[in-house]
């Protein structure tokens, strides 16, 4: 199934209002088709199918008819541009550039009744020159024709302008209406083999021979504000061959740009009579469709199959294993097979390199599963029988490269696949196994009762280039792998904390429950292309990751979801698109430096409801693709196909598209019909157009020229293509300074709230809660933050977190009243975007009355790069072990530290120094050869609260208040340790006791004993 949108019109202008379309080729069956000009017009018409035409304008130097001004050459036809006309001649057709001559193949489009001379100007020169050398006459040869991104013809209307681009390897057109010209006199003639029709769904549809070319129905939508208004647009027929534009002048404001949105042109079901579901996607260079999953049908489509039946029994249906490949478009199979034995089969992961192979994994209990030069040629039994898979398909899909169980005597599961640019193919998943193989191992041990492993198989797929376990002392699961170009590998998953090998972390494991419980936690870990050095490894937090991606730079994006099974989740954010959980479940997505050393960006996304991600992908230019299912009413859409879910009604599967710094939404749509629908893999193409696949059980999931049009069995898998070719829109500019009232951009709320006016407040107007969890997030830029509000006899208590962390609790009572006071405070952030969330208890403190919170304004300071003082200087990742026993000051190389921490002077600090933090998040790691250490600090009325971390495994918090002051205080301590070396981590948790001002803390120095 294929999804285009029509071209976004956009205008450098800001007043101009904007009408377009883009017209796209259907698949031909025939391409007969006399054309004969039968009017003066101008044509805006597009290439055949997506990828025919380049992106390109030759200006005509005489390799064509003298009348053609621009021409355009793809693999299905070539586009003229004339003075009064423009042609698409198919191939098949003789053209050789004649312009004026009946020919069968060619289809004409033209503006009708338009400017007869307009200015046409060529825009965008592109580098490379085109060459002809026709015949042995150098007379006749034309060398070094120039080539040009876009043409403008000028005033083709009064006020009217067409611009022909390229996008995505398709030709499009932008007719760009200025205020006050009159878009009612676009007129678009259309010449076929037959008479111009418009379908039911308002696309026109243009015979041509025995096949038709398609220009899709617009859809349209103006922005006002934070307001998105659709504006009904359409084709109506002004005669036998013309068609004007229909925009609805009581919702079209024409100060406005007018953005056109996705369009629904190709939707398929895909399966048999029983039930199937796709669970991954890959796309090869020519753009072909390689969909995976598995199915109980015994019909299921085949095609040029290396396996064409299944081999399970009709009366017990088994799983099956399946690997299809469609054409570019999705109207066609090039091969669709089975792969499986008599017992179930199932595929967790698919991936093609660059010949168009593809490699498939998953998870198999038949004991005559096929193999074929096999590192491993049968499947291990033992406590259960049940081997992961490798299998490798040559690119027609008619033979098995090779075909190898993957296990020990237990049971695997493969969830993932990626092969690098030498053909090998790297798994992950998980094991039960003591005796997984393993080969040039990281970690060569077995180390709980469940481990993930990672495997690269050699590119004739029969021996090991390296396989490993990576797990801790309980259950660790790899859900998805990916490699980028310098065959590093990356890894994401699940894992509880203790034992779990963190290099490098961002997030150390969380500190149990109040209940003692261990929580579950999302990881990736960035492997060296030899499987034998972690180059980091981290926790997200509360977030559990199902799929990995990574993009040329080395930068890994990673998609999952939190719960709020054991209240807020605790997860990180940078730079959120929504910076708070919305219902019971949402989706997160984080993207990660190459180094491992910072989030870009981690944000959640959903609704109400509960929303999870399964599946990740990233284009060229760093945008991000996220899909899994979504039940949230409320799921946040921008410029979706469809509606989201009904509130109460079964998942609908989503897509999400994120701009490179993942604080916009290019788009996020629904997909689904009224029962079961859930998107399961992603890939994206070289040009940016995303393939989402998944299972669906709805008798009235959407469908568009389908290769299947309807349901079979129960339930059915499902191929679909988004197009798309808008860039990423700016992100709202952040607040940078100064004071900033609650009706702000910036100040999102949450939950009901009230406002109340009065001179008195700032701006004249504040807002007001006592609604159990409203809450209100403020997205700012600077170095500090102070929250503007009013406190009285009836204000209760408030929740805040900074940036995803919790930042403690604050008591809003006052008596008397204060009007505009500084409740909260923050100072000495990293001059970079911030999130401030202030949730309401809907407690208060035994004097109040009520548990009212205000919100009048925030002030928001800092406008450089940093805060004043200067932090101290990030010691070498690689500290150097201490002596053995005796005391370590703060500046020593061992100790290593992370975040902004201050250097501060003092005679009764050990050796005269001190560091101090302030940041959430922040670290300080001490690593050391002994048995023994304490941590020696300075205690205050500041001074708040701290997690302690032992060889990366919570230790304990503690709470470093005191008054008086305490110099040199011993604040944690233990003995008893395994000799050799060990980490001793301490994390400012922005916290403190009720009865501290701050939450200051503080490193002196380190006692280690042997």
């Amino acid at each position: 199934m294929k999804i285009e949108r029509g071209q976004a019109l956009l205008s450098s202008i800001s007043l101009m209002s904007l009408v377009a379309a883009v017209v796209m080729i259907g698949a031909m069956r025939d391409r007969g088709l006399p054309g004969r000009a039968a009017a003066r017009g101008r044509s805006p018409i597009g290439g055949p199918l997506r990828r025919d035409l380049p992106p390109a304008f030759e200006a005509n130097r005489g390799q064509a008819d003298a009348r053609v001004r621009f021409l355009s050459r793809g693999a299905g036809g070539t586009l003229y541009l004339t003075e009064d006309e423009s042609i698409l001649v198919l191939h098949g057709a003789r053209a050789g550039g004649e312009c004026g001559t009946d020919r069968a193949g060619i289809a004409r489009v033209r503006l009708l009744g338009e400017n007869p001379a307009p200015k046409i100007v060529a825009l965008d020169e592109l580098p490379g020159r085109s060459n002809y050398f026709t015949g042995n006459d150098p007379r006749r040869w034309h060398t070094a024709v120039p080539r040009y991104g876009r043409v403008r013809y000028e005033d083709v209307y009064p006020g009217v302008d067409l611009v022909y681009h390229g996008s995505a390897g398709r030709i499009e057109y932008d007719l760009v209406v200025a205020p006050g010209a009159d878009a009612d006199r676009i007129r678009i003639g259309f010449e076929g083999s037959g008479p111009a029709r418009i379908d039911e769904r308002g696309n026109i549809v243009l015979p041509v021979g025995e096949g038709e070319v398609v220009q899709h129905a617009p859809r349209a939508y103006q922005v006002a504000g934070d307001a998105l208004r659709l504006v009904p647009v359409r084709y109506r027929l002004r005669g036998r061959d013309a068609v004007g534009l229909d925009v609805d002048r009581d919702l079209y404001d024409p100060s406005r740009p007018l953005v056109i949105d996705p369009v629904l042109s190709f939707s398929t079901y895909f399966g048999g009579g029983y039930g199937e579901t796709a669970q991954a996607v890959s796309v090869d260079g020519a753009g072909e469709i390689v969909v995976a999953g598995f199915t109980q049908s015994v019909d299921f489509p085949v095609a040029h199959a290396y396996q064409p039946n299944h081999k399970g029994s009709v009366t017990a249906p088994r799983e099956e294993a399946y690997i299809s490949k469609f054409t570019p478009d999705g109207s066609a199979l090039v091969y669709s097979t089975y792969l499986g034995g008599t017992d179930d089969d199932l595929v967790g992961g698919v991936a093609v390199d660059r010949d168009g192979s593809a490699y498939v994994t998953g998870l198999t209990l038949s004991t005559d599963f096929p193999v074929v030069n096999a590192y491993q040629p049968a499947l291990r039994t033992g406590i259960t029988s049940v081997d992961a898979f490798v299998s490798k398909l040559s690119p027609d899909g008619a033979t098995l490269v090779y075909s190898t169980y993957l296990g020990g005597t237990s049971s695997e599961r493969a969830f993932g696949i990626a092969v690098d640019d030498a053909g090998s193919a790297t798994v992950a998943g998980d094991t039960y196994s003591r005796d997984f193989p393993v080969a040039n191992a990281v970690q060569p041990a077995f180390a709980g009762a469940e481990d993930a492993f990672i495997t690269r198989l050699s590119p004739a797929g029969n021996t090991l280039v390296f396989s490993t376990y990576l797990g801790g002392a309980f259950d660790d699961v790899a859900s998805g792998v990916a490699v980028d170009p310098a065959g590093n590998v990356y890894v994401a998953g699940r894992a509880y904390g203790p034992g779990f090998p963190l290099v490098h972390p961002l997030r150390f494991a969380p500190p149990p429950k109040a209940t003692g419980q261990v929580i579950q936690q999302g990881f990736v870990a960035k492997l060296d292309p030899t499987g034998r050095s972690i180059l980091y490894s981290t926790f997200l937090g509360d977030a559990l990751a199902y799929g990995v991606a990574a993009d040329a730079a080395g930068n890994a994006y990673i998609a999952g979801g939190a719960a709020n099974v054991y209240g807020t989740p605790d997860v990180p954010l940078r730079n959120p698109i929504q910076p708070f959980l919305a219902g019971s479940a949402n989706v997160m997505v984080t993207k990660i430096d190459p180094a491992g050393s910072a989030f870009v960006y981690s944000t959640w996304l959903g609704g109400g409801g509960s929303d999870w991600a399964s599946a990740i992908a990233v284009d060229s230019a760093g945008q991000a693709y996220v899909t899994g299912s979504a039940r949230s009413a409320d799921f946040p859409l921008v410029r979706s196909l469809q509606p989201g879910p009904a509130p109460g009604r079964e998942p609908d599967a989503f897509l999400a598209k994120l701009g490179p710094g993942g604080d916009v939404l290019v788009y996020s749509t629904c997909l689904g019909g009224g029962r079961w629908d859930d998107g399961r893999g992603i890939a994206v193409d070289g040009d940016g157009n995303a393939v989402l696949v998944g299972a669906t059980s709805s008798a009235d999931f959407p469908t568009a020229r389908p290769f299947q049009a309807a349901l079979n069995g129960s339930g059915d898998a499902f191929v679909a293509e988004i197009a798309d070719d808008a860039p990423a829109p700016e992100p709202p500019p952040l607040p940078a300074g100064g004071r900033v009232e609650e009706g702000d951009a910036a100040v999102h709320r949450v939950g009901n709230w009230y406002t109340s006016g009065s001179s008195t407040h700032s701006g004249g107007s504040t807002i007001f809660s006592s609604d159990t969890a409203a809450r209100l997030v403020f997205t700012f830029r600077g170095t500090g933050v102070r929250w503007i509000g009013m406190q009285d006899e009836w204000s209760g208590i408030a929740r805040l977190s900074l940036d995803g962390v919790p930042a403690g609790t604050i008591d809003t009572y006052a008596s008397p009243s204060r009007e505009q006071a500084a409740v909260y405070a923050i100072d000495g952030l990293a001059y970079e975007p911030h999130t401030l969330v202030i949730e309401v208890t809907g407690t208060s403190g035994s004097a109040s009355a009520g548990p009212w919170i205000w919100i009048d304004a925030f002030d928001v300071t800092g406008s450089g790069p940093g805060p004043t003082p200067t932090p101290t200087p990030t010691p070498t990742p690689t500290p150097t072990p201490t002596p053995v026993t005796g005391r370590v000051e703060e500046s020593d190389p061992a100790v290593s530290t992370s975040g902004t921490w201050y250097a501060n002077d003092q005679d009764r600090h050990s050796g005269g120094t001190a560091i101090l933090t302030m940041e959430t998040g922040a670290r300080a790691t001490l690593t050391f050869d002994g048995t023994g250490v304490t941590w020696i600090g300075y205690r205050d009325e500041w001074s708040g609260i701290a997690y302690v971390y032992l060889d990366g495994v919570f230790a304990r918090t503690v709470d470093t208040f005191a008054s008086p002051a305490r110099y040199q205080d011993p604040l944690f301590s233990i003995t008893g340790l395994a000799p050799g070396m060990h980490t001793l981590a301490i994390e400012a948790t922005g916290t403190s006791g009720g009865a501290s001002s701050a939450a200051w803390i503080w490193v002196d120095a380190f006692d280690v004993t042997n």
